[in-house]
């Protein structure tokens, strides 16, 4: 998409780029470097392409007070493990969430495209993401659906121990299953229970 959101018909930063939900003007914060640390921090990946225009530059109120109030240990949190993942649309017609997503100004009432060029949010509760992804285009397209677990604080801890790691070896696991993106974020885990492992 090289003329980028100038053509789409809801600007991308009119929404959140962590939820993805649409945000008032009143209510969105712009990211800043504490956004990206905390985030990094929660979901153990950094916010990406914020040097493109097709990605959202704001957080809605809920998620910038989440993940500070959570990167500040004073609770918080999101409601979902894994964020919205952006990709970059390809076709305003058929893959751009901004321009495919249904914003009605009389009611306020949004409803959110389901494309290809996001992955939608994981919720907390449900480490392993079964949600059927549909995409409609003009020709047949398969997608192959496949299940992810997460692994969580507790597995990770039985793990180590019933492997009866030396703290050397289980540092190295916990930084491979980061990197790997196999761990599940729960709050206080990455700093917290790592931690006490390394």
């Amino acid at each position: 998409m090289t003329s980028e959101s100038a053509v789409c018909k809801n600007h991308p930063d009119s929404f959140c780029y962590v939820c993805g939900e649409y945000v008032s003007a009143a209510f969105k914060k712009p990211i800043s470097e504490v956004h990206k640390k905390a985030y990094l921090a929660y979901f153990g990946f950094g916010i990406c392409d914020q040097n493109k225009q097709w990605v959202p530059h704001f957080l809605c109120k809920n998620c910038h007070l989440g993940l500070l109030k959570w990167f500040n240990d004073c609770g918080g949190g999101l409601n979902f493990a894994k964020p919205l993942i952006w990709r970059e649309p390809h076709d305003h017609n058929v893959d751009c969430y901004f321009c495919l997503t249904r914003i009605d100004g009389a009611t306020g009432k949004v409803e959110y495209a389901n494309v290809m060029s996001v992955t939608q949010p994981v919720a907390n509760r449900t480490p392993v993401n079964t949600q059927p992804i549909s995409y409609s285009a003009p020709s047949p397209v398969r997608v192959k659906y496949i299940e992810t677990h997460l692994i969580l604080p507790n597995e990770l801890d039985l793990l180590i121990s019933g492997l009866n790691l030396s703290e050397r070896s289980a540092e190295i696991l916990v930084k491979t299953f980061q990197e790997w993106k196999i761990l599940a974020p729960f709050p206080g885990f990455h700093r917290r229970k790592v931690a006490q492992v390394m």
